[in-house]
């Protein structure tokens, strides 16, 4: 369910700039892989950052993606 959010939390990035930045948090399960892949067709780099805060069990990531296609 969370990344089904993150999906329709992309769609608004079409009102992003070219070349804009999006960040988002979303946790790592079954399609995190698809929400991946997605966001390297909108987004020119996409980097993955877990923070050192966040508990080593935790599934807790963010992806950042830079300069939108």
């Amino acid at each position: 369910m969370q990344v089904k959010l993150c999906f329709k939390i992309l769609e608004i990035t079409k009102f992003l700039k070219i070349k804009g930045n999006f960040v988002v948090k979303i946790f790592q399960g079954a399609d995190y892989e698809d929400f991946y892949k997605e966001m390297k067709q909108n987004f020119m780099f996409v980097k993955s950052l877990k923070p050192k805060s966040s508990n080593k069990k935790s599934n807790e990531i963010y992806l950042i993606g830079l300069k939108k296609k």
